[in-house]
């Protein structure tokens, strides 16, 4: 027996937090319960209290947007350059679900992406067949293409790179080394 009144309670206490009521959910029934006081001014302090509770509820709620929009940006920019399978293309909106069919709703998606990225080059290696792969410093890494005849310099020497890729036509990028002041077609391998 008291074994599953303490399974209840665990299942109880799990499931507490799916049903919580949001911080101006809590505001508003704190406002709702200060019209059964009696007295004028303790209810204008409880009306008051409840008010500066759904103030910053309301600003608890523009930080976390902000933050959700600061880390979509950011998805943004470290799948810059994937292809395929390789990315997880999601409709922002219901509205936008499905958009990809519809020629106006693809020129807005269209226009929303970004068109390059600017990093630095941490390390630039140049293999037998003088083709350059460059890893940045958030992480990517671009691999220059066969085709592309452009050479970097084979050493290093661990210097740092300035590096702006933008898309090119048929969905090919270009690499521009500022310092070396050389242009290369390139892939993005991670």
């Amino acid at each position: 027996m008291n074994r599953i009144l303490l399974l209840g309670v665990l299942v109880l206490g799990a499931s507490a937090p799916a049903y919580a009521a949001s911080p101006i959910d809590e505001a508003m029934d704190r406002a709702i319960a200060c019209r059964t006081i009696a007295d004028n001014a303790e209810r204008l302090a409880c009306f008051d209290g409840a008010v500066a509770g759904v103030e910053n509820a309301k600003a608890l709620r523009a930080a976390e947007a902000q933050e959700k929009k600061a880390a979509k940006e950011k998805k943004r920019k470290d799948d810059f350059g994937l292809k395929g399978r390789d990315v997880i293309v999601m409709a922002d909106t219901e509205e936008n679900f499905g958009g990809e069919a519809v020629p106006e709703i693809r020129a807005a998606q269209e226009e929303k992406r970004l068109k390059a990225i600017t990093a630095t080059a941490t390390t630039v290696k140049v293999n037998s067949l003088k083709q350059a792969t460059l890893v940045l410093d958030n992480g990517q890494v671009w691999k220059q293409l066969e085709s592309d005849s452009v050479s970097l310099p084979r050493k290093s020497d661990g210097k740092s790179y300035s590096v702006t890729i933008k898309r090119a036509a048929m969905g090919n990028y270009m690499a521009t080394i500022d310092e070396l002041n050389r242009t290369i077609r390139v892939t993005r391998v991670k």
